[in-house]
């Protein structure tokens, strides 16, 4: 994989790789693989880091949706694990709005590249958030509690006795 990376001007970063992230913004944590460097092969100098994870599935992914918006979250983390403290994470450092997915199959085809689309993936994880949370509430004992069928009119007595104007 090396070769097909440098073969495409990108650069594992040393000691950014395997690192635990925390997404706030979408309330969830994971593990991204590699940050890659992508540089210009005539000066050598870093043009942008990249996030990136390594795929061995034999067959192509049906759907980009997922692999996109893991990569985005990934990217939008704020926080990192260094050791044992969070220092700022991916969010403050990569490129937002797209990524690299390192193919690898399982089934010994070469290895090859694709781009993931940071910004559609972005917006995928915020609603899978939102879809979650949603779900979450429609099985709560607060949504629980207002299911009991109240009559208008009872409900209207209870609003005035306890001083809730309608």
């Amino acid at each position: 994989m090396g070769a097909r990376l440098a073969a495409n001007n990108l650069r594992r970063v040393p000691d950014l790789s395997e690192r635990v992230v925390r997404n706030v913004a979408v309330k969830t944590a994971g593990r991204f693989d590699d940050i890659l460097e992508e540089f210009d092969p005539a000066t050598g100098r870093r043009l942008r880091l990249l996030i990136a994870d390594l795929k061995t599935k034999r067959k192509a992914f049906r759907s980009w949706m997922a692999v996109d918006g893991q990569l985005a979250t990934y990217a939008r983390s704020e926080w990192m694990l260094d050791g044992t403290e969070y220092v700022p994470g991916p969010v403050h450092h990569v490129d937002l709005t797209e990524g690299v997915v390192l193919q690898m199959p399982s089934d010994g085809s070469p290895a090859y590249l694709r781009r993931a689309d940071l910004a559609r993936g972005w917006e995928v994880a915020q609603l899978a958030r939102r879809v979650h949370d949603e779900r979450s509430y429609g099985k709560s004992a607060e949504r629980h509690a207002l299911a009991v069928w109240t009559p208008l009119a009872a409900r209207a007595t209870a609003l005035r006795r306890s001083g809730v104007e309608q």
